[in-house]
């Protein structure tokens, strides 16, 4: 009997049959040619043709071996989903048998369409389970690499993964909040564009001067306690806004949450020193980097719907999950180990011990000339695409989407190269020239056809993506290895506010250099960065680390 439909032509062969004493005593229809196997108990195993997997020959296999094969898993090196396929094939010849069974036997074209039919079902089954044995099956080779990879991300369990707990907290509220909060002050409270600018701006210019006090409070108190009281007061100040009416009311409350703000991320960043082993810091703060756009992101995906709904209700509920997200996490660095400060009560270092050490200053003074990078993306090529380019509107999103998502991947394996100031160093001169060279790319999009436009803010972009995460890789390593022991705090606080400076700084002044003077302005700039990169490569190289300053006193 044959099986068709396009792969090949099984035919049965009745085995030979063993000569017994007792076959005279057998019915007749045992010993008929064409009967089933299961009606021949005492036969040997059939052979059949089948094929060899690969297309090329073909191989005879006992059918029973065969069978067994496929309740174990089918043979070695067979493709996922193979089993599931030649199962299906199998059920539909079982069906031309049952179609070609005297019992079952029909004459003429119904036979044929029977076992056309039959088969063509089977081949179907077959077809539908293997696509699903192909997608719940992966090879193991290819599994354990993933497993690992995945692994490779995450830090030990212990202090980092509760510091990534916190930190995602706080910034889902975050990232809501400065999605909605623009919207909230001019509808729901009332306040003119004017008033929320001149109100922010004075809370920026003081938060500049919170970084160093709320550091050496660290030094002092112990850190984990420290970040945990002013992460619960900026909290507190997040509800204030909820009840803001009237402008100078909302002036108190912008002055007082960004001086919280900025005292306990000075605070936060001792206490990351303060639970995780030096080998791991690097890794860790970038573990958290990325943690801090992913939380961001999510929280910018509720402000979404409070903007969609764009009732005073949804925003007022925006505000409340950002205060709820502060004092969550507030409460779950109390979970932290506990630190005491280093310094004796009558040793300890003045709040301005940092301000005497002039390399330092300069060293943060340097490191902010290349945090003017950071509002590029968001703020002035959507105006430069817009104003200079014939590029679609929507590449800004796309540009958006190509720099965060290469900091949440990415971030975690650049930090890993560098671990001592010499890779620092080597770091932070390659980041300028790669910012150097991002500048010139946007710049040169100006002047060319539109697919050609796309291209290079594109590839500007990444270039520019790969220039930022460099340039915090290096600046961690920077900035933990030249701070002294016991006033870590207070060093790594002026630090980062070179980081407030240009948020605060940067915006006006791209603006002006970039899209006020045009493409020379780009070019301006990309000089800046070479020399910001140099220049903090020299004075990385000509500074002692912390083991070789024990102390801050000795400034």
């Amino acid at each position: 009997m044959d099986a068709r439909g396009g792969r090949g032509v099984l035919r049965r062969r009745t085995a030979p049959v063993q000569p017994r004493r007792d076959r005279r005593a057998r019915p007749a229809r045992h010993r008929a040619r064409g009967a089933p196997p299961a009606l021949r108990p005492h036969a040997e195993p059939q052979v059949l043709p089948v094929p060899d997997g690969r297309g090329r020959e073909h191989r005879r296999v006992p059918l029973r071996p065969r069978i067994a094969r496929l309740r174990e898993g089918g043979p070695a090196g067979e493709p996922a989903g193979g089993r599931a396929a030649r199962t299906g094939r199998d059920q539909g010849a079982a069906r031309l048998r049952s179609a070609g069974h005297p019992a079952r036997r029909r004459t003429g074209g119904h036979a044929a369409g029977d076992r056309q039919r039959s088969g063509a079902r089977g081949r179907q089954g077959g077809a539908r389970a293997a696509a699903r044995g192909a997608r719940a099956e992966l090879p193991p080779r290819l599994r354990r690499r993933l497993e690992r990879e995945v692994i490779a991300l995450l830090p030990e369990p212990g202090p980092a993964r509760t510091l990534a707990a916190a930190i995602f907290a706080t910034t889902v509220g975050n990232g809501a909040f400065i999605t909605a909060s623009a919207l909230y002050f001019t509808r729901v409270a009332g306040l003119s564009p004017l008033t929320m600018g001149a109100g922010l701006t004075a809370a920026g210019l003081a938060g500049l001067f919170a970084g160093v006090p709320g550091g050496h409070l660290a030094d002092v108190h112990g850190p984990r306690r420290t970040t945990a009281v002013l992460t619960a007061l900026t909290g507190l100040c997040v509800a204030g806004y909820l009840f803001v009416s009237s402008a100078w009311l909302f002036v108190v409350v912008a002055v007082a949450f960004a001086v919280c703000d900025r005292a306990a991320y000075a605070a936060r960043q001792a206490l990351i020193v303060s639970v995780v082993d030096g080998e791991k810091l690097v890794r860790t703060r970038a573990f958290l980097r990325s943690v801090t756009n992913i939380g961001v992101t999510v929280g910018a995906g509720f402000a979404a719907v409070a903007l969609v709904v764009d009732t005073r209700e949804a925003y007022l509920a925006v505000l409340a999950l950002d205060a709820v997200s502060f004092v969550a996490c507030a409460a779950v660095f109390l979970r932290l180990p506990d630190r005491a400060a280093d310094a004796e009560a009558g040793e300890r270092p003045r709040w301005y011990a940092v301000l005497r050490d002039r390399r330092y200053v300069a060293l943060a003074a340097t490191n902010m000339l290349l945090l003017l990078h950071a509002p590029l993306i968001e703020v002035v090529l959507p105006l430069w695409i817009t104003r200079y380019t014939d590029a679609p509107r929507f590449l800004v999103a796309v540009l958006v989407v190509v720099n965060t998502t290469a900091v949440v991947l990415f971030q975690i394996r650049v930090s890993t190269r560098v671990d001592t100031l010499a890779k620092a160093a080597r770091e932070v001169r390659t980041t300028g020239l790669l910012l150097a060279a991002a500048c010139v790319l946007f710049a040169t999009a100006s002047y060319v056809s539109t697919p050609v436009t796309v291209l290079l803010l594109v590839v500007g972009a990444a270039v520019h993506a790969h220039g930022e995460m460099l340039q915090a890789s290096g600046a961690w390593v920077v900035s933990y290895e030249l701070a002294p022991r016991d006033a870590t705090g207070q060093y790594l606080g002026l630090f980062n506010t070179g980081t407030a400076a240009a948020q605060q700084i940067a915006p006006a002044a791209l603006i002006l250099l970039t899209i006020q003077l045009g493409p020379p302005g780009w070019f301006v700039l990309a000089g800046i960065f070479v020399l910001a990169g140099l220049g903090m490569a020299v004075q990385v190289g000509r500074a002692k680390p912390r083991d070789a300053r024990a102390s801050a006193r000795t400034f």
